[in-house]
């Protein structure tokens, strides 16, 4: 993967005053605003609103903005400061998938946490030796219309960079048809496909957690470790498989990472264990999984690996619910996950079933070790911000 560097201060951002000098000059249009107080007062007047309504003067241009949009509808900062600069997020919070849509908030939730404590100290440093400025956050839904929402940030907003989306597809899409033309950066926290960092994007676009060829390496190791751990406590001399990957980029580059297996002593690929590994690629919007978990349970994997999020939900819950009740908890499948299965739709149904709850592992980041003093940190300022 290449290395990036991100620049962020200096960047044209949405709010910057014009030069009295440029106003009617010859060199380009006659801007029609100076200030984002005095859009928001136009916005706020135009709507007959009894709130504000938030506007911004948007550079080089010189045109009133609204910050907020079908999809953007939060923001965070004093938008009225003329030297503040404007940021985007796009996470998932308009999905109305209940797991989804919680993480998303606190994903959101968090941006905006860096945000003010960033404005607490002055904001950041601009292009001017010394001077600080404040951040605007305009937090926007991803799953109604992705790339609306990304041009409204990018397009109409000019903001110099945005923090989301969350999976590999969107990442890679947004920025091909959106933040790349736009010379925008854009960082994802949990996209993981390696092909982001092949994308032509000048640079701009950044994954933060290890991809899908670093997971893969993991991956292999635990099922390494799980086919000598079920064979010494089960006697059996062959175990099976089942590869569940979503049709996407994370789940195709995931599913690639295991093209080394070995398994039983030979390549998964291999006629030896032709009967005992599947592999199944699944739509990322197919509504039901119930056929291929029956097709589980007639196949009798001793290890499930998952690629996808709402692949969790689709497949464990009724392939345990359709487990024979006589099955010794033995020879229930193991589940192998990624960092993107990290859901609610896998943490909750272990509640009060440890049989379950120790049949699941997989590999993501981590918050013990050398990063447990930065996560208790960031946990003690996100709760004091947003009690309960």
């Amino acid at each position: 993967m290449r290395a990036k560097m991100i620049v962020i201060a200096g960047m044209v951002s949405a709010c910057t005053v014009i030069e009295p000098g440029l106003l009617g000059s010859d060199t380009g249009p006659v801007p029609d605003c100076t200030t984002n107080l005095e859009c928001t007062q136009r916005f706020t007047a135009l709507d007959n609103s009894p709130s504000p309504v938030a506007g911004a003067c948007v550079q080089p241009a010189g045109r009133c903005t609204r910050l907020a949009s079908d999809d953007c509808s939060v923001i965070t900062g004093d938008y009225t400061d003329d030297r503040a600069i404007v940021i985007g997020s796009l996470f998932d919070t308009n999905s109305g998938n209940g797991g989804s849509n919680s993480i998303a908030m606190l994903r959101q939730n968090s941006v905006a946490l860096a945000v003010d404590e960033f404005n607490a100290v002055g904001g950041i440093p601009g292009a001017t030796a010394g001077v600080l400025r404040p951040l605007v956050l305009v937090a926007c839904g991803s799953s109604q219309d992705l790339l609306r929402a990304g041009s409204h940030l990018v397009n109409d907003l000019h903001v110099p960079a945005i923090v989301g989306p969350t999976t590999s597809q969107d990442t890679i899409t947004l920025t091909q048809q959106v933040t790349a033309p736009g010379g925008t950066v854009l960082i994802t926290p949990t996209a993981a496909a390696s092909s982001v960092a092949d994308l032509d994007d000048a640079g701009l676009t950044f994954e933060m957690i290890p991809n899908d060829a670093q997971q893969g390496v993991m991956l292999i190791r635990q099922i390494h470790d799980l086919e000598q751990q079920i064979k010494t406590t089960t006697g059996k001399a062959v175990i099976k498989l089942a590869i569940v990957f979503r049709n996407d980029a994370i789940g195709v580059g995931t599913r690639v990472s295991l093209n080394a297996l070995t398994l039983n002593g030979s390549s998964i690929a291999s006629a030896a264990n032709a009967s005992n590994v599947r592999i199944d690629a699944v739509a990322p919007d197919a509504p039901d999984l119930g056929a291929l978990a029956r097709a589980y349970v007639a196949f009798r994997p001793d290890i499930v690996v998952l690629t996808g999020i709402a692949e969790v939900a689709k497949v464990v819950a009724p392939l345990e619910a359709l487990w024979p009740s006589g099955a010794d908890a033995a020879d229930r499948p193991y589940y192998l996950g990624i960092n993107s299965t990290k859901v609610a739709d896998l943490t909750t149904p272990v509640v009060g079933n440890d049989g379950l709850r120790q049949r699941i592992r997989g590999v993501g980041i981590t918050t013990i070790g050398v990063s447990a003093d930065t996560y208790s940190a960031f946990v003690l300022d996100y709760e004091a911000h947003y009690p309960g």
